[in-house]
C-alpha cells in the first residue's frame, strides 16, 4: 500500500535496516524493546522542487537536475534502491519523465 507507514526503529546501534520492513517491523520491535518508525513510500515517488516561477527555475537549473539525477541513481546500486529514480539524461527527458518536478508551493 503507497505511503504505508510502519513501526520500526531502524536507528538502533549495530542494526542494519531491514529489506522487507512490513514483515521484520514487529520482530525488531520486541528484539530492541523500542517504538520507531519508517515510512514505505510509493514505488515510484516523484521528487518536487518547489519555485515561485517554475519557468525560471527550470531556466537557471534545469541543466543541472540531469546531474543530479545520474548522481543519486550512481548512490543506488546492489540492494540500496530509492522510490526516487530516474533513467533520463537530459533537461528535456527528465520533464516529460515526471520524476523530477519544479512545481510552485500553491501546486504541490
Amino acid at each position: 500500500m503507497p505511503g504505508t507507514v510502519v513501526r520500526f526503529n531502524p536507528v538502533e546501534p549495530g542494526a542494519t535496516p531491514a529489506p522487507f520492513p512490513r514483515a521484520t517491523g514487529p520482530q525488531r520491535l520486541t528484539d530492541y524493546g523500542t517504538g520507531g518508525w519508517t515510512m514505505m513510500p510509493a514505488a515510484e515517488s516523484p521528487l518536487p522542487h518547489l519555485a515561485g516561477d517554475p519557468d525560471r527555475a527550470r531556466a537557471g537549473y534545469g541543466e543541472h537536475f540531469p546531474h543530479q539525477a545520474r548522481t543519486y541513481a550512481s548512490s543506488q546500486s546492489g540492494g540500496t534502491r530509492s522510490a526516487v529514480r530516474s533513467a533520463a539524461t537530459t533537461v528535456r527527458d527528465l520533464r516529460e519523465e515526471g520524476v523530477y518536478r519544479v512545481l510552485t508551493p500553491g501546486s504541490a
